[in-house]
């Protein structure tokens, strides 16, 4: 299933209201180590429909452990995380150091998730 396929049917099951067992297959996504960037960001982006403490839980494990080395991973880390706790300071610090990167991908997205966020 490609990245799009999986992040549609995901999305879907949640505008049906299909959301029991949908938030803990997206938190196993997200903090599976061996699945590819794409499908993990994927799912923790879909993770800021959740605003419980499990999910909090789970985006702040992730950022404070396996995002710092994946630019992708972290762009997608901080916008849940912010879109769940409102956290600006954690958000700023996840995002504001991707300003200074030398990846064009993830510096265009650390700055546009900061100016979406208003941070």
């Amino acid at each position: 299933m490609s990245n799009y396929s999986f992040y549609d049917f995901s999305k879907a099951l949640l505008s049906l209201g299909e959301i029991e067992g949908v938030r803990d297959i997206l938190i196993a996504i997200g903090e599976n180590g061996d699945a590819p960037s794409p499908q993990r960001s994927a799912a923790i982006t879909l993770l800021s429909e959740f605003h419980d403490s499990k999910t909090e839980r789970s985006l702040r494990s992730i950022a404070e452990s396996e995002a710092k080395g994946d630019a992708l991973l972290r762009v997608a880390v901080g916008k849940s995380l912010y879109q769940v706790t409102r956290d600006r300071a954690l958000t700023r610090e996840l995002l504001h150091p991707l300003l200074e990167v030398d990846d064009a991908d993830a510096r265009n997205g650390a700055a546009l998730a900061l100016a979406q966020l208003g941070l």
